[in-house]
């Protein structure tokens, strides 16, 4: 019977001692299940306006001089508040022809998705009036996980130099052997401008892969004034941009400058729109 008593008492002590670690560990367990739970999960990283233009933004210009490219929050007009970058990637487009520029529009948080294709679109449309040729620009968008606590943001666009495609080298080279010009130039008065400096260029590479091409180029005027006027006018615009081309390097003798004065209109001359569009200069490398 002694051995029966000490039996037992060993079989209690031993079941409430596992009875109570079983109890500790299960409770521990479940009280770090509940502590990972109901931890919050550490919010991603929000980019800063900086962080983007690193990701978007190209080697030629530094953070710095892209935040010189402003917006007003909720708006997609396009204001710079140095004139030197523009000029910047003029230059850089006309030493490397082979180039294009991309350019990427922010939306940031609290605005609507379609403001950054708006914003590169303006910006293109800013580039092109300065002279930039636009079969050079490509345009996309982002939408940007970045809080701009300012009604101002700094640095809304992106500009990336990048080299054309084949394709893309393709479908420029025959504009610029089909090139129509709207500018000064197209007026009594010769005034060159940047587009006309810009395409200039290009042409004189153009002809430089192609040495067999040559060039016409063709004056035309609106219908305002005498016909005879206007083959005299249509003449001289053509051979004043012809003389500029030379300035440039391009060989005078492929280089035929001709007049239509006003008998090719392209568009009505009863209206001041056609008859900008009627005063061109018309450039076709054969």
């Amino acid at each position: 019977m002694k051995h029966f008593f000490l039996g037992l008492l060993t079989f209690l002590v031993w079941s409430v001692l596992g009875i109570g670690l079983y109890s500790y560990y299960i409770n521990n367990i479940s009280n770090r299940s509940r502590a990972e739970i109901t931890q919050p999960v550490p919010e991603a990283k929000k980019l800063t306006i900086d962080d983007v233009l690193v990701l978007y933004g190209g080697n030629d210009f530094s953070i710095d001089e892209l935040k010189k490219i402003r917006v007003i929050k909720g708006s997609d007009s396009i204001m710079f508040t140095d004139s030197i970058l523009q000029q910047k990637l003029f230059d850089i487009l006309n030493e490397q022809q082979s180039k294009e520029v991309l350019l990427t529009g922010f939306s940031v948080t609290g605005e609507t998705d379609t403001l950054g294709i708006s914003r590169s679109s303006k910006l293109k449309e800013i580039l092109v009036d300065y002279g930039l040729n636009e079969d050079r620009i490509s345009t996309a968008s982002e939408i940007l996980r970045v809080d701009m606590p300012n009604d101002v943001i700094d640095g809304a666009v992106a500009l990336q130099v990048k080299e054309m495609s084949a394709e893309k080298w393709a479908a420029l080279e025959t504009v610029i052997a089909n090139k129509v010009l709207y500018a000064g130039f197209a007026s009594n008065t010769f005034r060159p401008d940047n587009s006309l400096q810009a395409y200039a260029l290009e042409l004189k590479g153009y002809l430089e892969k192609f040495p067999s091409k040559n060039v016409t180029i063709t004056g035309h005027t609106d219908s305002i004034g005498a016909e005879e006027d206007n083959e005299w006018i249509g003449m001289q615009r053509a051979k004043n941009v012809m003389g500029y081309l030379v300035t440039h390097g391009i060989s005078e003798e492929r280089m035929t400058a001709v007049s239509k004065g006003e008998s090719e209109p392209v568009a009505p001359n009863n209206t001041v729109e056609g008859q900008r569009l009627n005063r061109r200069i018309e450039i076709k490398a054969y």
